[in-house]
């Protein structure tokens, strides 16, 4: 005769929550769309709406950490505390700043044609273009 015998597991299922929220402009308090929101301990991210909503499901249970990043606001980091099997909120208000871009190369290539270059370069030094127009 066999018997078998089953131990019980004591490897139980990680518990997980949703973590749900809004992106704003600290100026104008319009939606921001297209940030991107970071939850860093996981490696994961989604972005934001057109109302600027987002949305992280199956995020493990404690304490985690969000990052939003969006092109011409300064990102932000905030903690939350997730429950198991409920929703956590957590808002973010971006602060707009100033992005300076490099100087940027651009190379055209054309058909080469008889007494022609086939490769134009251009060089654009964005602080003189604002400074001659005034931008």
């Amino acid at each position: 005769m066999t018997v078998l015998l089953a131990a019980p597991s004591s490897a139980s299922p990680q518990q997980t929550g949703t973590v749900t929220g809004r992106v704003t402009d600290r100026v104008t308090g319009q939606p921001l769309p297209g940030a991107t929101v970071h939850l860093v301990a996981a490696n994961r991210s989604t972005t934001t709406t057109e109302e600027g909503r987002y949305e992280l499901s199956d995020v493990v249970s404690g304490r985690t950490e969000l990052r939003i990043t969006l092109l011409g606001y300064e990102s932000q980091r905030n903690a939350v505390n997730v429950d198991a099997g409920a929703t956590s909120e957590l808002r973010f208000v971006l602060t707009a700043t100033h992005v300076s871009l490099d100087r940027i190369l651009v190379t055209a290539v054309g058909p080469k044609r008889t007494r022609e270059i086939a490769n134009a370069v251009v060089s654009l030094d964005a602080t003189h273009i604002v400074q001659e127009r005034g931008v």
